[in-house]
């Protein structure tokens, strides 16, 4: 199974590598940037993809950020004392049942 998804990674790379190779390839214009006083040229591929790989970037790190995130968060979970639980099981187990409420108190039924 895991050998199947690597080859569907692999190929996706390869597909997605050829088609921005192809890109660049069939926009190679050239055109005048201005931003205020900035002025200069540059190829449209290049305009278009530098942008894209910097929010694939940027996306990767948040991503990877919250994964480490959430991971730290169930680490400090499994870590927490368990306190609180074992307070409540020992509550309920020192409670009387409802049924057999005078037994458990060590009286003895009324109607006998």
């Amino acid at each position: 199974m895991n050998s199947i998804l690597d080859r569907v990674k692999y190929v996706s790379v390869a597909v997605f590598s050829s088609a921005i190779v192809l890109f660049a390839l069939t926009n190679l214009n050239t055109v005048e940037v201005r931003v205020i006083a900035w002025r200069f040229e540059a190829g449209v591929s290049l305009l278009i993809l530098v942008p894209f790989l910097a929010g694939l970037l940027i996306g990767l790190w948040t991503g990877l950020l919250r994964r480490h995130g959430k991971a730290k968060k169930a680490k400090a979970q499994d870590e927490a004392p368990e306190v609180p639980l074992i307070e409540a099981a020992a509550e309920v187990s020192a409670q009387p049942e409802a049924t057999g409420s005078a037994q458990a108190a060590g009286e003895e039924p009324a109607g006998e």
